[in-house]
């Protein structure tokens, strides 16, 4: 199905000039429908537990994006729904993938409806809301969002997304326990002298932490921006965490750069006239390293993107 098969295109949202080059030929194919057709349902010997989904395969309107096996065994699915034509986008998790499917179905019943820019997760019938699950799977079912995303971190819809997530509390790192104990990651051998103690000594603003904020990871909405992907969410992190792991994501994975020059381009980036207001409100004016530093340690140790050797420069 050509419609089907140009939606699951569309999920994909290349940065690099590689990746819009095989955006590019992937809908050329399918569009010309150079691609060959090949129906086909293997069906089951009992009766599968998801109708709807099953429903969108036999009529071959349903097909996947891989997600990053890192992150466990989990997969996008996307698709139209044969009875009504409607989109939908549903993430699946097998095995221990499975856990953190649920996770994110839990994160998104609780913010959806609290803060602004969080993708809606459709409601089913039966206890377990949004997420449909057995033993050792678990499958979510999200709004299909077709807006485009930023072109970087330095959109002005970024910061202001940011700027909504913030909340009305501060607190002292140290008296964190999200924050402590990623600062704990860092053993005291390993720092100089008095970083632990000052880091911990850091007043900052509250914050909803998307957790692997970037911009493939938002898409464009009346209004401003919606932000997908929510299963390393913590609703009460701290400020700050979300612009410094989107920066370092673009400088490494979108520009290319080396660590010198992508911690440059980040302090550059941040120090600019764009985030200023954030980070004052956030309370990092001022101890922009410091913010680096925290967020950096969240891609290295929470989200598995490599970034010891930005830590070191």
């Amino acid at each position: 199905d050509r419609n089907a098969a140009k939606m699951v295109v569309d999920l994909y949202r290349p940065q690099r000039w590689k990746g819009r080059i095989f955006k590019y030929l992937a809908r050329l194919i399918v569009g010309t429908g150079i691609a060959p057709r090949k129906s086909g349902h293997v069906g089951l010997a009992e009766k599968p537990l998801v109708e709807w989904l099953e429903a969108a395969s036999k009529a071959g309107t349903v097909g996947f994006l891989g997600c990053n096996p890192v992150h466990g065994w989990r997969c996008v699915l996307a698709g139209v729904l044969p009875e009504d034509g409607s989109r939908f986008v549903a993430k699946l998790g097998l095995g221990e993938g499975a856990a953190g499917i649920r996770r994110e179905s839990e994160i998104l019943n609780a913010i959806h409806k609290t803060h602004l820019g969080v993708v809606r997760p459709i409601s089913l019938d039966g206890p377990t809301g949004a997420v449909e699950h057995g033993d050792d799977w678990a499958l979510l079912r999200l709004d299909h969002l077709p807006g485009g995303s930023p072109g970087s971190m330095g959109d002005p819809n970024v910061a202001h997304l940011l700027d909504g997530w913030l909340d009305d509390k501060n607190t002292r790192l140290g008296d964190h326990a999200w924050s402590k104990g990623l600062l704990g990651r860092i053993p005291a051998g390993a720092a100089p002298d008095g970083w632990h103690e000052r880091m911990h000594s850091h007043t900052i603003r509250r914050a909803l932490v998307h957790g692997d904020f970037a911009v493939w990871n938002l898409r464009a909405v009346e209004g401003g921006l919606c932000a997908i992907d929510w299963e390393w969410a913590v609703k009460s992190g701290v400020a700050g965490i979300d612009l410094v792991h989107g920066l370092r994501q673009e400088a490494v994975m979108v520009r290319g750069l080396k660590p010198d020059d992508a911690v440059e381009w980040m302090m550059r980036e941040a120090g600019g006239p764009g985030w200023a207001g954030y980070l004052e409100a956030a309370g990092w004016a001022g101890d922009l390293r410091d913010c680096l530093r925290l967020g950096l340690l969240h891609s290295h140790f929470h989200t598995k993107n490599d970034s010891k050797e930005l830590l070191k420069v």
